[in-house]
């Protein structure tokens, strides 16, 4: 990205006095917030745009134009359609920047951590029906191992991975009507173990439908587990299953 030059230019005052310029950054911005309005309309605001959410459906079709097979992913959470956004939204904030991350290992000859990131990659994407994000991340775990220090012929299918991201969070909305969801605090032990085991076998099985899991067992397991769930659900958060089936175990042997 080039270099871009900001210039200010100082601000004029409607009333005729003397230039002030830009305000000093320790002055408070509100002081200023009725300067140039008229007498009556002192204290007058200009309305906020707030972003207008949709229904989960235009959601789930927005994606599906941006190039994702949704029934791929929904197939997966058992369609479970608000988490799906969620993990969508999650999958961008986890992965975007995982070519600079390919690249930076490239460029110091780490060429098994860049297969691992494509591969971690192409699994999340895979499962998640971003079916052409999976694609490229499969072209890239194999070529990676074969890249010498100064080549530079994977950086088309580097881009090509951040044009899809691109498109992916330009089709996510940034807020959708979600349906209501009522907490759980039953903390039945032969209920908590069900989910344990449903945890667990989710978690082994390639992770994502963990997510509809601790959604909809939410409250019985932040009631069983305190604030020990935390850790727990933001590993599943972040893709890192293998973490996440770790801590679950962990946390069954205290118990």
């Amino acid at each position: 990205m080039s270099d871009v030059t900001i210039a200010f230019m100082p601000s004029l005052d409607p009333r005729g006095e003397p230039d002030r310029g830009i305000l000093p950054a320790t002055e408070n911005l509100a002081d200023h917030a009725d300067d140039g309005l008229p007498p009556d309309h002192q204290g007058a605001r200009m309305p906020q745009a707030e972003p207008r959410p949709i229904s989960v459906e235009d959601a789930l079709e927005l994606l599906h134009d941006a190039g994702l097979d949704v029934a791929q992913g929904l197939r997966v959470l058992r369609g479970k359609t608000e988490t799906y956004l969620g993990l969508m939204r999650q999958f961008i904030l986890s992965h975007a920047d995982d070519m600079n991350a390919v690249h930076s290992c490239l460029g110091k000859g780490e060429r098994h951590q860049a297969v691992a990131l494509a591969h971690a990659l192409k699994g999340a994407a895979a499962t998640l029906g971003a079916g052409r994000i999976a694609e490229i991340a499969r072209e890239l775990e194999l070529a990676a191992p074969h890249v010498t220090l100064g080549d530079c012929s994977l950086r088309p299918r580097l881009d090509a991975i951040r044009a899809e991201f691109a498109a992916i969070a330009a089709a996510l909305p940034p807020t959708v009507v979600a349906s209501p969801v009522e907490a759980v605090a039953d903390t039945d032990p032969a209920k908590l173990k069900n989910v344990f085991n449903a945890l667990d076998t989710a978690l082994a099985q390639g992770g994502l439908g963990a997510a509809g899991l601790l959604k909809e067992y939410g409250g019985l397991l932040r009631a069983g587990l305190g604030s020990e769930f935390e850790p727990l659900a933001r590993r599943v958060a972040e893709f890192d299953f293998d973490q996440a089936r770790a801590t679950l175990h962990a946390l069954r042997h205290r118990r």
